[in-house]
């Protein structure tokens, strides 16, 4: 992603004038771990969220940090995300519950979050989708999932259309979001899974694999492609994926290569029998070991505290090197590894960095695109970790990567003062004429987002949407409100009217009543699903999914999600 200056500007000050903390020096040198260079990572605290957070996903977006909900004190689901600007954290209403749901980066700058715990207690699937608007600092929704998720994972292919895969304590599925169609159900996993890896591969094409099903038991490392047949890998056999931790997924993450130019290049944590952890590189469908100078350290020998809490992956292709991150409270371990020679028939080269020990319970990382760590939100080691997450966040540097020279007392309060003045020029002269900033969501934005949610709920919880009679006035009577209000705050969120927003739930119903009875006749579902007439079912049908229901089936059929 690029970025202009206006967006840069508010990284470019978090990074020189952060308040309260000194960083500690550099040593001139450091001990080793198994003969691999073991440093400093430079801790640098900021402002604590407003809520604490757990089972949330963080990211950069827009120049900014950002962290979108989770769960909070008692483990209970905050519908809230923070954006930090301005030397504080901005807290703004999203539209669903999202606790181990799913987050990833469109092409768009945008992120899509969906699925998630629909209850406390991190209980039950959901159905909600929405994208957050950085330039806005607010969400839109979006078609509901092909089914109920939680733990699922989402990537978005070169064409523009999603991929999602993942369930937990229920079933599993591939589906599949066209722009501007629902999201479908396409085809039956060859494997149940949570949390998977999905990969683009092609334009309109990946795979999908993963470490854990899901009850959170080991599943079979089969590899399903979106479209084509599933397969096996020789690798596999021997050296299993890492569970991918729950949060924010995107391809980028893993890529090497340049998607661009059709080079679909990745790499991916594998562990044998958590006594080896090696990397994988997958180029395209081949699998095979990246070498490296000394072996990998294992979870156990990179280890401080007591507790293992986290893990985490990433690619910094620019700088052609990986990062293998694990919490284990109260501090946290990073391996550096330089991957280019390896791609060139050498070894990659290996580096341990650490940190002293953490805010009590911060373990949820971010790599950001200057090269240092961002963390926000976790919990505590034992039994409390969900009941009570923490609001810390922090910035974390490699002693030998700073992206400036570090200071502390009165040289930081004046590097601040001159940073703070350049930033401001250079936001003058670049930057004019420009439109005033975006402003927060307003009050009336915030109550239209709120009342779109209280009447998806009535929808997927009480299923009004199946009740042939259903009028909107029926609704704002329900909700204390009056139909001119309900309609225009679908109108704006949803860009469509009432009767368009109900059908949509009533078409679902009848696919998911297909995909369970495909020996029987859509006839059957229409009037159950709310419909008033055959005509009005097939009309809408077709007007949202493309295909009349005899060819949607069909094609589940073709693609083995209906038997």
């Amino acid at each position: 992603m690029r970025y202009t200056w206006p967006h840069l500007l508010p990284l470019l000050i978090l990074a020189s004038c952060t308040t309260g903390t000194s960083r500690p020096s550099a040593p001139e040198s450091g001990p080793e771990l198994n003969g691999i260079p073991v440093k400093k990572m430079l801790v640098e605290r900021l402002p604590d969220l407003n809520t604490p957070r757990s089972m949330h996903a963080i990211c950069e977006v827009g120049g900014e940090l950002v962290v979108f909900g989770g769960t909070t004190t008692g483990f209970t689901s905050t519908r809230t995300a923070e954006y930090y600007a301005m030397g504080q954290w901005h807290q703004i209403p999203m539209l669903y519950n999202h606790p181990s749901g799913f987050a990833t980066e469109l092409a768009s700058g945008e992120i899509l979050l969906g699925g998630g715990c629909n209850e406390d207690f991190g209980i039950g699937q959901s159905w909600g989708v929405e994208r957050y608007l950085p330039a806005k600092h607010r969400f839109e929704s979006l078609p509901i999932l092909d089914r109920k998720r939680a733990c699922p994972t989402a990537a978005e292919l070169p064409d523009g259309s999603i991929v999602v895969s993942g369930n937990w304590y229920a079933d599993d599925d591939i589906g599949l979001f066209q722009p501007g169609g629902l999201f479908e159900q396409l085809k039956a996993s060859a494997v149940q899974r949570s949390f998977p890896y999905i990969f683009p591969t092609a334009t309109d094409n990946a795979i999908i694999f993963g470490a854990q099903d899901p009850r959170g038991a080991p599943c079979d490392p089969v590899v399903d492609r979106l479209r084509g047949d599933s397969f096996t890998v020789p690798l596999f056999d021997e050296y299993r994926p890492m569970t991918l931790p729950s949060g924010f997924f995107s391809p980028r993450q893993y890529c090497i290569g340049d998607p661009d130019a059709g080079d679909y290049s990745y790499l991916i944590p594998v562990l044998r029998d958590s006594t080896e952890v090696r990397l994988a590189l997958l180029r395209g469908e081949e699998f095979s070991l990246l070498e490296t100078d000394r072996p990998i350290p294992t979870p156990a020998e990179l280890q401080q505290g007591d507790f293992q809490t986290g893990f985490a992956f990433f690619v910094d292709r620019s700088a052609r090197r990986a990062w293998l991150y694990q919490s284990d409270l109260p501090g946290c371990s990073f391996v550096r590894i330089e991957y280019g020679p390896a791609l060139e028939g050498g070894k990659a080269s290996l580096t341990v960095y650490r940190t002293e020990p953490l805010y009590s319970g911060l373990q949820t990382a971010y790599l950001l695109s200057d090269g240092r760590f961002f963390l926000a939100g976790g919990g505590p080691a034992g039994k409390e970790m969900n009941f009570l997450p923490v609001k810390a966040t922090a910035l974390l540097t490699p002693e030998d990567l700073a992206v400036a020279p570090l200071r502390s007392g009165r040289q930081t309060g004046l590097l601040a003062l001159l940073v703070l003045a350049v930033a401001g020029i250079l936001a003058w002269a670049l930057s004019r004429p420009r439109k005033a900033p975006q402003e927060q969501p307003s009050a009336s934005e915030r109550a239209e987002q709120e009342l779109i949610d209280k009447v998806a709920a009535l929808m997927e919880k009480e299923q009004l949407f199946r009740r042939q009679s259903l009028k909107i006035l029926d609704v704002a009577q329900r909700l204390g409100t009056n139909v001119t209000y309900i309609s225009s705050c679908i109108n704006n969120l949803h860009g469509g009217t009432f009767n368009d927003f109900v059908n949509r739930y009533r078409v679902r119903y009848v696919q998911q009543w297909l995909l369970e009875h495909p020996d029987k006749k859509v006839t059957e579902a229409v009037e159950e699903s709310g419909f008033s007439s055959e005509a009005s079912f097939f009309r809408n049908f077709k007007t949202l999914t493309g295909q009349a229901p005899s060819e949607w089936l069909a094609a589940q059929k073709e693609n083995g999600t209906a038997s």
